[in-house]
């Protein structure tokens, strides 16, 4: 039998936009902010992306196969975002509907209609598709290679201290591999289960207390990032963005005008409405980070651990991006 040779080409995406981050990085306040975008389509959360991503990063699916899945997934999804399928209506859901800066604009698009000219009217209005993760920039070689100049990826960061905590409150150490709630990829090792990023490091993890496991894990994240950002820096040199949520936060004027030129779209009217809502700009101050950093290296933690937490907190170069008391 013949090997299938499965294509398909990007007809109606101008843009695809990613918004990521870890969990806890800020990426629900940075989702309802490009709502008030011209042209960018009510947030999507969908894992499919990210979880083919590493599956293909990891040689786990044929080639041609992950491209065609990928690119009819996101042409799929925006087609059904323009016409208002699976809108999201939970009202305390980050990307909701109602956190949206124009709700009553996107609710009304369930009542819109098919039709033959919707593709070519998605077409000359360079809708822009954008869909939340988490880790795609630890494997982003499969949406470099499938959207290329297309593709767009707001990165979020965010101080690792408070990473930890949100880790800790959220009880990640101990759900990740065994919680049902728990949706991210799993590897099995000896009847163990892990989450993907510990792939690799399944024993010296294992004898890990809670908040080691968390180090350790936001830092393998970190350097597949690094190392895969690298090997797909001709296309995420132009086509990745990276933003401080604590930046942000702090003077977003700057982040926002990156965003605009970034996306080729400028903000709508009721944008500054929208960032009071949120309660942007806000102030942060680098003595209350250096106070969490100060907690957890006074927790139970061995010395590799806490020469980790540093290494991570220098790469994010706090200085920089706090306001000082």
């Amino acid at each position: 039998m013949n090997k299938l040779n499965l294509h398909r080409e990007t007809y109606l995406i101008d843009k695809l936009l990613y918004i990521d981050g870890t969990s806890g990085s800020g990426k629900s306040l940075v989702n309802s902010i490009l709502s008030s975008f011209e042209d960018v389509e009510l947030p999507i959360w969908d894992s499919h992306y990210e979880h083919l991503s590493f599956l293909y990063e990891n040689n786990l699916i044929d080639k041609q196969a992950a491209l065609s899945l990928i690119i009819n997934f996101a042409e799929n999804r925006l087609y059904d975002s323009v016409l208002g399928r699976h809108t999201n209506f939970r009202y305390l859901d980050g990307s909701s509907v109602f956190h949206n800066s124009e709700p009553l604009k996107n609710i009304l698009k369930i009542f819109k209609r098919d039709s033959d000219n919707l593709s070519e009217d998605i077409k000359k209005n360079k809708k822009i598709l954008s869909l939340g993760s988490h880790h795609l920039t630890s494997f982003p070689s499969l949406v470099s290679e499938a959207f290329k100049d297309k593709l767009r990826i707001i990165e979020i960061i965010r101080h690792p201290a408070y990473l930890i905590f949100f880790w800790i409150e959220r009880d990640w150490a101990n759900r990740m591999g065994k919680d049902p709630k728990d949706f991210t990829l799993w590897v099995k090792k000896n009847e163990n289960y892990f989450p993907w990023f510990v792939k690799d490091h399944e024993e010296e993890y294992l004898k890990m207390n809670k908040v080691e496991k968390i180090i350790f894990s936001l830092f393998w994240i970190f350097e597949m990032r690094e190392e895969n950002i690298k090997k797909n820096f001709n296309i995420l040199k132009n086509n990745l963005l990276t933003i401080p949520f604590e930046g942000l936060c702090l003077d977003p004027i700057p982040y926002l005008k990156k965003i605009e030129i970034f996306l080729e779209k400028k903000p709508k009217k009721n944008i500054n409405k929208f960032l009071k809502k949120e309660k942007i700009p806000r102030k942060i101050y680098l003595n209350d980070i250096l106070n969490e950093e100060k907690k957890i290296y006074e927790m139970k933690i061995d010395y590799k651990a806490k020469e980790i937490f540093k290494e991570l907190c220098l790469k994010y170069e706090v200085s920089k991006i706090y306001e000082k008391e």
